[in-house]
C-alpha cells in the first residue's frame, strides 16, 4: 500500500500551483480590474443600445446579466439594510426570492467576499469555487492512490474542463465544483471507523445544495450513492458488519446534509408547488423532444474531440437548433481522452477504473438516450423533469480520473503492452479519419458559401493534437524510466495549453463602469417616487433588467414563477402560454386588454413604435400619453392605472380559482370598481357598496418583506393590493390576524371593517421558519461531530493490517 497521506507542505505547494493557473487563466481579473459579468450584452438591448452599440462577445451568457447580476444587486441592497431577502417585490408583481433557489441566498461561498461590490463578489466567488474543484480533485486522486503528478493532472483537467468553463457563471457550475469534495470525504468515511468522519461530508452536501441548482445537486448525490455502492463492497479486510456500519454513516451524513440545507430547500419546495415551472417545462419538453426530457443526438459525440465542430458563440457561428453551446460542451482535452483510453485498456480490472468506466458510461447512456437505460433513469422521481443531458459533468469527471490512472501507469506503475499501444494508435486513427469525414460532410458547403475557412482551420487544431498524442504515445511508452518523466511533463503541459486555448476566451470579462449605466428613460422612471409598475414590449428593458434600477415590472425571468401570475399574464398576452416562445421568462409581446394593465398598477408602457400599442390607445382613448421618446423607444404614461393599494366596497365573491379566472377573462372592463375575490360567502358582509373616500388608503411602509397600510373612513370593504397572492404573507388588522384572499386571479384582498385601521402585511412563510429550525438543529449536530473529528485527528492513529484489493486503495 502506498502512503498517500497529503502533508501540509504538499497541500500548500499544490494549492499555490492551482492558484497560479487561475491567475494565469483569468489574468485580466487580477491585473486589469475586469469582472466575470457580461455587461457588453446590455449594449445590444434597448434602451442602452440607442446610445452605445457594441457587438456581444458571447451572446449565450444572457442569464448572467439578466438574472444573476440583478438578483445580486437586490440581495446586496437588502443585506445593507439588515433585511432578509425573502421576497422580491420588483419582478412578476412580486415573487419569493429565497424560494427561487437559483438566487442561492444562503450560499456560504459568496459571503466570504461580502466586502466586495456585487460584480467583484460574483467574480472572486466563482474563481474560488474553481480553486475548490482543483484542490479536492487533487486530494481525491491522492486518496485513491494516485501519485502527486497524476493527481495534479486530473485536477487541472477538471478545473479547466469544458463543462466547468462554459457553466462558470451559472449555479450549475457553482454546484458541480463540489463533486470531487463529496467523493473525497466519502472515501474518508469508507476508510474510517468513526461516525465523526461523516461530519465534513454532511457540510459539503449542504453547501452544494445551498449553491442554487437542485437538478445538478440531484445528479451529484445520485453519483455519490452509486459510487459508494460500487466501492464499499470491494473494501477487502473489512468484516461485513463494518461495511454495513460505514454505509449507515454515509446514509446519515446524506440525511444531515439535506437537513442543513432545509433553510433554502423548504421555501423552494413550497414555491415549486405554487409555480408554473412544472407545467411549462413538461409542455416544452413534450413539444420539442416528445415524451422524454432533454438528451443529445449521438452525432454530438464528435464534440468530445472537436468542441467547435458546430461553431462557437464567441465566433458567432454556432448552428445547432434547440441547443446552445453551453448545453452540449463535452470537451475535456485530447490528452485526457488519450490517457483514459490507456487506463481502460490496460487497467480495466482495477476497481477504481471499473467504477468510473461504469459511472461515466451510464452518464453517456443517459446523455445520448441509449435504449432501456435512458428510459429507466428518466422514470425515476425527480428525473422526469430534469435536464439529464447535464450528466456531462459525470462523464467529464470520469475521464479526468481515468486519465489520471493512465498517466499513473506511464509514470511506472506497471508495464505497457505494445499490442495495446497499436490498438490505441489504430483507434485514434479511426477517430481522426471519421472526424475529418464528418467535417467535410457538414462544412464543405458552408466553407464555400460563407467563407468560414478560418473557423474550420481552428477546428483542425484538435485533429493535429490527436495525431501528436497518438505518435508521441508510442514513443513515450518505449522510453526508459528517465524518459517517461519528461513525457509526463509534456503531457501535463500539452493538456494545460490545449484546455487554455479552448476556454480562455469563452467567458466575457467586462469593466465595472459598464454595469447598467443610466439612460434618459431609466432616469425618468426613477424620478417617479410613487408605487407603480411598468410593462415593456419587444424586450425593451429585458426581464429582470428593471430590478437593477429598483423599478417594479409586471414581467420577469425566473426558473419558476407564481402560477397565478402566469394565468394573469396569459390574459394580458395569450402567446405567453407558448413555451417555445417564452419558456419560463415572461416578456409580453402585446397586450389584449388595457384594463388588465390598469388593475395591475401598470403606469408606464415602453414600446418601439405607436403601432405596437395601437390597440391599447384605441381601447383607452386618451389614457396613454407619450412622456418620452428617442430614436428607438417611446415611453407612455397610463392615466387610467389604478393605485397599487386601493379600497373597494363592492366585489364579486366566488368560491374557486376557475370561476375567478373566467370572470376576469369575460368581465375585465368591470375589474376596477368591482374586483372578483375568491373566498367563502361570509365575505359578503364586508360589501357595503358605499363609495369610499378618495384618500381612504395610505401606504406608510412598502419594503421587500413588509407593507404597512393606514385605512380611514366609515365604510366596510376590501383593501386590494396589486401584488402577487402567495402563501407566506400574513395580514394583521390593528394587531389581529386577518385572512388574505386572492383578488382578480393574481392579487390580494384583505377585508376591513369601518373605522380607522392599520394593516400590516409580513412575509414570513412557515416553510422558511421550519426550514431554519431544522437547519440550525442539524448544523449544531454536525458541528459537534466535527469537533470530535478534529480531536480524533490529533490522536495517534491505530494501524490495522488490511489486504488491498487492487493497486488503488
Amino acid at each position: 500500500m502506498h502512503n498517500n497521506a497529503v502533508t501540509k507542505a504538499e497541500l500548500v505547494r499544490t494549492s499555490g500551483l492551482f492558484a497560479f493557473l487561475l491567475v494565469l487563466f483569468f489574468w485580466p481579473v487580477f491585473f486589469a480590474g475586469k469582472v466575470l459579468v457580461p455587461f457588453d450584452l446590455l449594449f445590444n438591448s434597448l434602451p442602452w443600445s440607442t446610445y452605445v452599440r457594441m457587438p456581444p462577445h458571447n451572446a449565450q451568457l444572457g442569464d448572467q446579466i439578466w438574472q444573476f447580476y440583478p438578483w445580486a444587486l437586490f440581495e446586496d441592497s437588502l443585506i445593507k439594510k439588515a433585511e432578509l431577502p425573502l421576497w422580491n417585490p420588483y419582478m412578476l408583481c412580486g415573487h419569493p426570492f429565497v424560494g427561487t433557489l437559483q438566487t442561492a441566498v444562503f450560499d456560504p461561498i459568496k459571503y466570504l467576499f461580502c466586502a466586495l461590490s456585487p460584480a467583484r463578489r460574483i467574480t472572486f466567488a466563482t474563481l474560488f469555487r474553481l480553486f475548490i474543484a482543483g484542490v479536492f480533485t487533487y486530494l481525491y486522486g491522492r486518496k485513491i492512490g494516485f501519485k502527486k503528478t497524476t493527481s495534479v493532472f486530473s485536477a487541472v483537467c477538471f478545473m479547466f474542463s469544458g463543462f466547468l468553463l462554459v457553466w462558470l457563471g451559472w449555479p450549475i457550475g457553482h454546484v458541480a465544483v463540489y463533486l470531487p469534495a463529496l467523493l473525497f470525504f466519502a472515501e474518508k468515511v469508507m476508510s474510517d471507523s468513526t461516525v465523526a468522519s461523516a461530519a465534513p461530508l454532511s457540510l459539503v452536501l449542504a453547501v452544494q445544495l445551498l449553491s442554487g441548482q437542485v437538478q445538478t445537486s440531484m445528479h451529484l448525490m445520485t453519483t455519490l450513492v452509486l459510487y459508494c455502492l460500487l466501492r464499499l463492497p470491494h473494501k477487502n479486510g473489512l468484516p461485513y458488519k463494518e461495511k454495513i456500519k460505514r454505509a449507515s454513516y454515509l446514509a446519515f451524513s446524506l440525511f444531515l446534509g439535506v437537513s442543513i440545507a432545509m433553510v433554502q430547500l423548504a421555501p423552494f419546495l413550497e414555491y415549486y408547488r405554487h409555480s408554473y415551472a412544472p407545467l411549462l417545462r413538461t409542455i416544452a419538453y413534450r413539444t420539442i423532444y416528445g415524451e422524454n426530457p432533454w438528451s443529445l443526438p449521438p452525432q454530438l459525440g464528435i464534440l468530445t474531440i472537436i468542441p467547435d465542430f458546430f461553431g462557437n458563440p464567441v465566433m458567432h457561428n454556432f448552428s445547432l437548433r434547440f441547443l446552445n453551446y453551453t448545453e452540449c460542451t463535452m470537451y475535456v482535452g485530447i490528452a485526457a481522452l488519450y490517457l483514459s483510453a490507456i487506463a481502460i485498456l490496460v487497467r480495466w480490472k482495477e476497481c477504481i477504473v471499473q467504477t468510473w468506466v461504469l459511472l461515466g458510461g451510464l452518464a453517456l447512456c443517459v446523455i445520448f438516450k441509449a435504449p432501456l437505460i435512458f428510459h429507466a433513469v428518466t422514470q425515476l422521481p425527480g428525473w422526469s423533469l430534469s435536464l439529464n443531458h447535464r450528466l456531462i459533468l459525470i462523464y467529464t469527471f470520469s475521464v479526468c480520473i481515468l486519465a489520471g490512472a493512465g498517466i499513473d501507469l506511464i509514470a511506472g506503475r506497471g508495464s505497457l503492452r505494445k499490442h495495446l499501444l497499436i490498438y490505441i494508435t489504430l483507434g485514434f486513427t479511426v477517430v481522426i479519419c471519421a472526424s475529418a469525414a464528418l467535417m467535410t460532410k457538414y462544412y464543405l458547403a458552408d466553407i464555400k458559401k460563407n467563407g468560414l475557412l478560418e473557423t474550420q482551420l481552428l477546428n483542425l487544431r484538435n485533429l493535429v493534437i490527436a495525431v501528436v498524442f497518438t505518435l508521441s504515445g508510442v514513443w513515450g511508452a518505449v522510453l526508459a524510466a528517465k524518459g517517461r518523466r519528461k513525457f509526463i511533463s509534456l503531457l501535463v503541459l500539452t493538456a494545460i495549453v490545449d484546455l487554455f486555448h479552448f476556454g480562455i476566451h469563452y467567458n466575457t470579462l467586462s469593466e465595472t463602469t459598464s454595469a447598467f449605466p443610466q439612460t434618459p428613460v431609466t432616469q425618468l422612471l426613477q424620478s417617479d417616487t410613487s408605487l407603480y409598475r411598468i410593462i415593456a414590449f419587444d424586450r425593451i428593458l429585458p426581464p429582470n433588467a428593471a430590478l437593477a434600477y429598483a423599478i417594479h415590472d409586471i414581467s420577469g425571468d425566473d426558473a419558476m414563477g407564481p402560477y397565478r401570475h402566469l394565468k394573469f399574464m396569459e390574459m394580458v398576452d395569450p402567446t405567453i402560454a407558448n413555451p417555445l416562445i417564452h419558456g419560463v421568462a415572461l416578456f409580453p409581446r402585446r397586450c389584449k386588454h388595457a384594463r388588465l394593465l390598469d388593475i395591475a398598477n401598470v403606469t408606464y408602457v415602453l414600446a418601439k413604435t405607436t403601432a405596437d400599442i395601437a390597440s391599447l390607445i384605441e381601447e383607452n382613448d386618451g389614457a396613454f400619453e407619450s412622456v418620452f421618446a428617442d430614436a428607438h423607444i417611446t415611453l407612455y404614461k397610463n392615466r387610467n392605472a389604478l393605485e397599487r393599494v386601493r379600497m373597494v366596497t363592492d366585489a364579486v365573491i366566488v368560491d374557486s380559482f376557475e370561476k375567478a379566472a373566467d370572470y376576469v377573462q369575460n368581465h375585465h372592463d368591470d375589474l376596477g370598481p368591482i374586483p372578483v375575490i375568491e373566498g367563502p360567502v361570509e365575505l359578503e358582509r364586508y360589501l357595503s357598496k358605499k363609495a369610499p373616500d378618495a384618500e381612504a388608503v395610505t401606504v406608510s411602509c412598502y419594503s421587500a418583506n413588509k407593507i404597512t397600510i393606514d385605512v380611514s373612513g366609515g365604510v366596510d370593504g376590501f383593501v386590494i393590493i396589486a401584488d402577487t397572492y402567495f402563501p407566506g404573507w400574513n395580514a394583521y388588522v390593528d394587531g389581529e390576524k386577518r385572512g388574505i384572499y386572492p383578488a382578480n386571479v393574481a392579487f390580494r384582498a384583505i377585508p376591513v371593517s369601518s373605522g380607522d385601521r392599520t394593516i400590516t402585511l409580513v412575509y414570513r412563510p412557515a416553510s422558511f421558519t421550519i426550514g431554519t429550525l431544522v437547519s440550525v438543529l442539524a448544523l449544531g449536530l454536525v458541528t459537534f461531530w466535527f469537533i470530535i473529528y478534529v480531536r480524533t485527528r490529533q490522536r495517534p492513529a491505530v494501524t490495522r493490517p488490511s489486504k488491498m484489493y487492487s493497486r488503488y486503495p
